[in-house]
């Protein structure tokens, strides 16, 4: 949503700049010429941990299943579209496993034609709607793999998913990319990473998890320990406090 004037502005009247990723953060000094710092965020609180509302619980298939939430914009509707496909080709080499998107959609084409597209029947996909949030974490421990796909965009390389890190405090299997905020992870020991555009390699790590119960449990303590690593909140706002700190000039308050 910048335009040229926006970061002429920023450049110009900005104490000090932030970003979500080292990657972003070295896209931000490039277009403005200015320093700017990676500092994460923090992990989203998850309260207690709860059950699937029932109501919930009803809607889930009966088999193993793939899960992606969030939101589906156009901006990713590739993305879930490449989700959706990956699921057919696991199917289709003869694992049982569905696909479960929780969260808003309002993607270009309808639901059905996507899932018709992917070569997925009707009865293979389920789309629960937006979840609060409260009940999103029993959601995210009941799947057999958290999936991200990619389709090689820019977003993707500059952006840290706002799921990812429930997604790896769950301590279900993730599959992420590896550009990007997937830089941050180790791959095999925190998530499973892809390193190209589209639904055959997600396909094959998938798949890695429903065959390797070796792999499955690694993953399973290498998310919850990324996800300490990376977002504890104390230390990350500690960060972002002492940064700006620095670099506002006497008098200055940073918001």
């Amino acid at each position: 949503f910048s335009t040229r004037a926006s970061l002429r502005w920023s450049a110009r009247n900005a104490v000090g700049f932030d970003a979500l990723t080292p990657t972003l953060a070295k896209h931000v000094e490039s277009r403005l010429g200015r320093d700017c710092v990676t500092i994460l965020p923090v992990a989203a609180p998850t309260g207690v941990p709860g059950s699937i509302d029932p109501a919930v619980r009803a809607e889930l298939p009966g088999e193993p299943f793939a899960l992606y939430t969030g939101h589906v914009h156009p901006a990713r509707e590739d993305d879930f579209r490449i989700g959706l496909e990956a699921v057919a080709e696991v199917r289709r080499r003869g694992h049982p496993l569905s696909f479960v998107h929780a969260g808003g959609l309002s993607a270009r084409r309808e639901p059905a034609q996507m899932v018709a597209d992917a070569g997925l029947e009707p009865d293979h996909v389920r789309f629960l709607g937006y979840l609060p949030f409260a009940g999103v974490p029993a959601l995210l421990r009941a799947a057999a793999v958290l999936v991200q796909p990619d389709r090689g965009s820019e977003l993707n390389r500059l952006c840290l998913p706002s799921k990812l890190q429930a997604y790896l405090a769950s301590g279900t299997p993730t599959v992420t990319f590896a550009v990007g905020s997937g830089k941050l992870l180790e791959d095999r020991v925190e998530v499973l990473k892809t390193h190209s555009p589209g639904p055959a390699e997600l396909a094959d790590r998938v798949e890695e998890v429903l065959a390797s119960p070796d792999l499955e449990a690694t993953l399973r303590e290498g998310g919850p320990a990324a996800a300490r690593r990376l977002f504890d909140t104390e230390r990350n706002t500690r960060a972002m406090i002492e940064h700006y700190r620095t670099v506002a000039e006497p008098g200055t308050s940073a918001q």
